[in-house]
């Protein structure tokens, strides 16, 4: 590994003033004096963490729920757009199940290996952004954090916060503290310039009233790119600024339960998304206006918005209801939209004739467009459904607070040219309990310099190998009028070493193991965003002369089959399989070969990048290329049909609405009774809270073909038959009150599924089930599901 260097400041000048914004730069770096510049020293062949701006794959942290088949598929996409690079994902086992996790066991679930992994990797300078794929719990229940502090309910502040703000706040969160509550908790945001933040609300009175007065002349602190190593505060000097206030940007990917997206919605919105950087899209940001208080709230900002969108050249439009056939609630007939500023508790955006642009940012100020477990209000899912590349929402009741939501301003920010996830945390103010989802890394307004590795072309495979001292030098084209500060150089996803953009890297490859590496050089911008463009270059390193092969890898396998590998390793004595720096097996060598077996519901759906890496018994490793390969679906579960139609279609099972239910109790005769499904309160009169067996028959219908996650929840053992199939549970975890959630994979056609559903010793009054992935969520019942 390459070696670490120890903290040195030269002097108390290296606080660095930032306007009215302090922030105290920390890490392992060398700092020196330069004509009045601070520069960050380069020492050949060390590890050196830079200050790295947020918005790039080698400052981001890929959190996967490794239970989850969903969590894992929507990973694989997101790796695959946004060249995550290798040690930049951690798997995460054993969550709780719900739509919320309480704050003891997100600080030990989540926070805690999270921080160990960066630990273990060296990367906890580096990484500024956690992206969190779907399969998470969305809230974060931190009653027992206000206990322990003494602190009376107050409705204003609620009972739980969302997976985001509660994971940008994480140093407060893991040391037990409160403070992250406070209404300007977040110091990476902009403040006005020239008047406190308090006067960006508009309430004046009941904290449902609000007199609206515009601010035309309105100003905020200009957009700053986001380092994770910062202690952001407000000046002058450090006072009050200690490490909880180091914040990491935080987004979901996607949520996939009742009211999410499906699958294909996330990828799909994933993939615009991914596709829209530095694209300088030409659209309006519409500002609905409305007599709601939700858009009451941030109407008296909306024109200092437009006119700061002007002055950069882009388009941005009031749109009243009432007016030109605008309802103010969702555009019209408009079919450019970049970015939305809304305040509404319903929607309806399909008929709204409206179109986003890939890239575009949407969102509404109300009480639950977070909140996926209470029905009432439209959700944020809605917006990205339609492709967005993000939005976000309250997960527990907010009330009418301009700090808990993002300022219109986001948008500015966002033309300016700063990541979605910058874009975000730049407007929150008091952010713990809003819930950010999309694409953290969409930068569609960021002009990125072109980099480029001359003579390396050969030296991606084993016959152009390079062995000792190499000399890298990197070319870089700057975007116009935009000059580069300086390099990082990259290998595996790990720092090197930062340099001048005219200046080259001495790298000792006889610290790398033999075999192929990844290469990547990021040219950071000198502005205050720091906008960073990057080039990537396998490296084949050939110092010791070992070699490790794999023979005719397949390209493909099926999600339920096992990925069976083998290849030689003379003189080695172990080969283990990794995924991104992740050990999925282990094997030994014998007489110069190897094999393994990893099973490929392990890695997900989609394609993915193993690699072998040979172990010798003394002296360096060596390394295989990367080996894609792609998990494919497994055979699906036909249709339950009785019939055909005339029209040829398959048909349904059964006629009868609901699903026949069957109650044991032990020394009594068995009882029977219709329910209307699952998820409904059982019948009190039988008494199933005692039952020794429940047994539910029936059949569902499912719309798309794909691998489904279905989650019972209730008490007690669960057993389920799908057809003439029996289905081993994939996954069990606690939940709530004594409950826990079943989890099994189903790979299911389209169509109708007679199925059994078996709970023993359910000591419950309900019994939950939901189906997930290819389509939206929805509970096994109402019109889903029939009884035989």
């Amino acid at each position: 590994m390459l070696g670490m260097i120890a903290p040195k400041v030269c002097c108390r000048r290296c606080l660095i003033g930032v306007g009215h914004q302090m922030v105290l730069l920390e890490g392992a770096v060398t700092v020196w004096c330069r004509g009045g510049r601070w520069v960050i020293g380069l020492l050949v062949g060390l590890s050196v963490p830079a200050a790295n701006a947020g918005g790039g794959p080698e400052t981001t942290l890929l959190v996967v729920n490794a239970d989850s088949p969903a969590s894992l598929q929507v990973a694989n996409t997101w790796i695959r757009l946004r060249d995550i690079p290798e040690h930049h994902v951690v798997w995460l086992e054993g969550l709780p199940a719900g739509d919320t996790i309480a704050v003891e066991a997100f600080r030990r679930q989540v926070l805690a290996p999270v921080r160990e992994h960066l630990a273990a990797t060296g990367l906890a300078h580096e990484i500024d952004l956690l992206a969190y794929s779907a399969g998470f719990p969305y809230a974060v229940d931190f009653r027992a954090d206000e206990a322990a502090h003494g602190l009376k309910r107050d409705k204003l502040r609620g009972e739980g916060g969302s997976l985001t703000g509660m994971s940008f706040f994480a140093r407060k969160v893991e040391a037990g503290q409160v403070d992250y509550l406070a209404p300007y908790a977040n110091h990476y945001a902009r403040r006005p310039v020239g008047m406190p933040p308090g006067q960006l609300s508009s309430r004046a009175g009941g904290e449902h009233d609000a007199v609206v007065t515009p601010v035309p002349d309105l100003r905020l602190e200009g957009a700053r790119g986001f380092r994770a190593r910062y202690r952001w505060g407000r000046g002058p000097g450090p006072a009050g600024m200690d490490d909880s206030d180091r914040y990491r940007l935080a987004v979901m990917l996607g949520y996939t339960s009742l009211r999410g997206n499906s699958v294909p919605e996330i990828e799909r919105y994933l993939t615009r998304a991914a596709a829209s950087d530095g694209l300088q899209p030409a659209g309006t940001v519409y500002l609905m206006q409305n007599t709601d208080i939700r858009s009451r709230t941030r109407q008296h900002l909306f024109a200092s918005t437009i006119a700061a969108l002007e002055a950069r050249g882009r388009r941005a439009e009031l749109l009243p209801g009432g007016q030109r056939g605008q309802n103010g609630r969702e555009p019209r007939g408009k079919d450019d939209v970049i970015g939305l500023v809304a305040g509404t508790r319903d929607f309806d955006w399909a008929s709204s004739m409206s179109v986003f642009l890939p890239g575009a940012i949407a969102e509404s100020l109300t009480s639950y467009g977070g909140h996926f477990g209470h029905f009432p209000q439209t959700k944020l899912s809605e917006f990205l459904r339609h492709g967005a590349a993000g939005s976000s929402g309250a997960v527990r009741e907010p009330y009418a607070l301009v700090e808990k939501f993002p300022l219109p301003q986001l948008h500015v920010h966002y033309a300016d040219g700063v990541s979605l996830a910058e874009a975000f945390y730049l407007s929150v103010l008091s952010p713990y309990q809003l819930l950010v989802v999309g694409d953290p890394l969409a930068r569609p307004f960021a002009q990125f310099a072109q980099v480029s590795l001359p003579g390396l072309e050969a030296a991606g495979q084993p016959e152009g190998a390079v062995a000792g001292v190499l000399r890298l030098q990197a070319r870089v084209r700057e975007a116009p009028g935009r000059p580069i500060e300086r390099l990082e150089w990259w290998v595996n996803g790990l720092p090197l070493g930062n340099a001048a953009p005219d200046e080259g890297l001495l790298l000792d490859t006889r610290t790398l193991a033999d075999g192929a590496h990844e290469l990547r050089v990021v040219a950071v911008e000198a502005g205050a965003i720091e906008t960073r463009s990057y080039v990537r270059q396998v490296l084949w390193v050939d110092n010791a002369g070992r070699r490790v092969s794999v023979i005719a890898p397949p390209a493909s396998v099926a999600w339920d089959d096992a990925l069976r590998l083998a290849g030689e390793a003379a003189g080695a004595s172990w080969v283990r399989i990794e995924h991104l720096g992740r050990l999925l097996a282990e094997a030994p060598v014998r007489d110069g070969r190897w094999q393994a077996s990893v099973p490929a519901a392990r890695l997900g759906l989609g394609e993915v990048s193993l690699r072998a890496v040979a172990e010798w018994s003394a002296g360096p490793e060596a390394r295989s290329a990367a080996l894609p390969v792609m998990v494919t679906l497994p055979p699906l579960l036909p249709a339950s049909v009785s019939g055909t139609s005339a029209a040829g279609e398959a048909a349904v099972v059964a006629e009868t609405a609901g699903l026949t239910l069957r109650v044991e109790h032990v020394g009594q005769p068995a009882q029977e009774t219709r329910v209307e499904g699952l998820g409904k309160r059982l019948p009190r009169e039988m008494n199933v809270g005692k039952a020794a067996r429940l047994l539910f028959a029936g059949a569902f219908e499912v719309k798309a073909d794909g691998l489904y996650e279905l989650d019972v929840d209730t008490r007690g053992t669960v057993a389920l038959r799908v057809g003439d199939q029996a289905f081993v549970p994939l996954h069990v975890a606690a939940g709530a009150g004594g409950h826990q959630t079943t989890r099994f994979a189903l790979p299911l056609a389209t169509g109708w599924h007679a199925f059994e559903l078996e709970v023993s010793s359910p000591r419950a009054s309900m019994v939950n089930a939901t189906l997930a992935g290819p389509e939206p969520a929805f509970v096994i019942g109402g019109d889903r599901a029939r009884s035989r």
